[in-house]
């Protein structure tokens, strides 16, 4: 049984290629952060441990819950990806129910495929890490292992990794797609586009408001980190490396946070691009240029980054206030610009992000788009 789920898996996998590819490389990629950042957080419990007073606790704790929040993150490109596609797959469950598949079969399927899907990502995540480890070593300023018989964690982490991003990434879709009533598949009266519009969107949102609250603590703590570097006198140099080390490293974990975001977004992007081809090529049909097409989409994804921000900057300024900034000796006040600068930012990088695709497919010839309909 379970040979049959991996073959339909691999089969299925094949068909959708570039998808497939886009889900592969978010979750390495996350997969791969969060495993470098547990490997410096381990370090420093041991650090912590055989040397008391050394090690800071509050990096420990604010460092572990950054790396599930990138884990989250790669995972919710995968379920908005996976679920988005339902589309194609929802024939395929009412047949099989028609022809006698229970649920439980068809959940163990889609599974078999997230579980498929993770353990590509597992291979990509741990070419990533070293790849990336050297240069993460040096941003640390410690000399961290990956090998597996090196590191006594890094080989059960990585499967738990695995097993949990298979769950996660997994269990709506299957759950979701597996629900649908085969008459109402059949007979083309359901449209999971809008049954599943709604927590896309959700997810989306709750997705780049995790990338905002990074990007807001990024350009508060860099100047946090100017402010210190202008009163080395009255820091002790020691002191002042430590602060610099974990800043910088909060800021470059916050840029590939955002890119995680918008790798999730573009693929979204092109999913709704497909989807909508056939409206694409009526309204061209009836007068509309590349360009009102092209407003109509990025107005969509405008309304997601609005209100991600909204929803960010309040959560933003008191994580900062209660975590970053009281804690440092010599802080600065939280003042609007962040927060401005983060919205001006997102919305320019979720345009550039979704304007390639949806622009290609606003110039897309008409006669040819309703053709293949």
């Amino acid at each position: 049984m379970f040979r049959n789920y991996l073959k339909i898996a691999v089969r299925n996998i094949g068909r959708r290629k570039g998808y497939s590819f886009i889900n592969v490389s978010g979750l390495a990629l996350g997969m791969a952060i969060c495993i470098l950042i547990m490997l410096w957080v381990y370090d420093e419990s041991q650090l912590r441990t055989n040397v008391p007073g050394a090690g800071d606790i509050t990096n420990i704790y604010l460092f572990s819950a950054i790396a599930f929040i990138i884990l989250l993150m790669a995972c919710i490109n995968f379920m908005n990806l996976t679920t988005a596609r339902g589309a194609d797959r929802l024939k395929e469950v009412g047949i099989r129910k028609v022809v006698g598949a229970r649920r439980s079969g068809i959940i163990n399927q889609f599974l078999s495929e997230s579980f498929l899907l993770a353990f590509f990502a597992l291979i990509l995540a741990a070419i990533f890490v070293e790849l990336l480890l050297p240069a993460f070593s040096r941003l640390t300023g410690k000399q961290l292992m990956s090998t597996w018989l090196g590191n006594p964690f890094i080989l059960p982490g990585m499967i738990v990794v695995t097993l949990v991003t298979g769950i996660m990434a997994g269990s709506y879709p299957a759950f979701f797609l597996s629900s649908f009533q085969p008459v109402k598949v059949l007979k083309s009266t359901l449209k999971p586009g809008t049954s599943g519009g709604l927590f896309r969107k959700a997810l989306v949102i709750f997705q780049f408001s995790l990338a905002v609250i990074f990007l807001v603590g990024s350009m508060a703590i860099y100047r946090q980190l100017d402010y210190i570097k202008n009163i080395v006198d009255k820091f002790p140099d020691g002191m002042l490396t430590a602060e610099k080390r974990v800043m910088m490293i909060f800021i470059y974990l916050s840029l590939l946070a955002i890119f995680i975001a918008c790798h999730g977004l573009y693929g979204l992007s092109v999913f709704l691009a497909e989807q909508r081809t056939r409206e694409i090529g009526i309204r061209k049909v009836f007068g509309a240029s590349g360009t009102d097409v092209w407003r109509l989409f990025s107005c969509q994804f405008m309304k997601w980054i609005i209100t991600a921000n909204l929803l960010a900057w309040p959560i933003a300024y008191i994580l900062l206030d209660a975590l970053l900034i009281r804690n440092s000796a010599y802080r600065i006040r939280i003042g609007p610009w962040p927060f401005v600068l983060s919205g001006i930012l997102t919305s320019v990088i979720a345009l550039l992000t979704v304007g390639f695709q949806t622009f290609k497919a606003a110039s897309a010839n008409p006669s040819d788009t309703l053709r293949r309909q």
